[in-house]
């Protein structure tokens, strides 16, 4: 799967990356095909937030989550 990264207000560092790409592993059971997927990690405020966006099998999927 093809991933690229967007990081707003907050250090890239390939610890984090390495994580996000661990976590999409668990997606191939899942999806058939999946093409790509982009994510972006930032800060707003005080909450760190998370919009990942994937592409697969002709459907986009978009996933956003926050926490403090």
């Amino acid at each position: 799967m093809e991933t690229s990264f967007t990081f707003r207000e907050i250090e890239a560092t390939e610890g984090l990356k390495e994580h996000v790409i661990a976590k999409f592993s668990k997606l191939d059971k899942y999806l058939i095909k999946p093409i790509s997927a982009h994510t972006i990690l930032g800060k707003d405020g005080s909450q760190h937030k998370a919009e990942i966006t994937i592409l697969a099998n002709g459907t986009r999927y978009v996933g956003v989550g926050k926490t403090n």
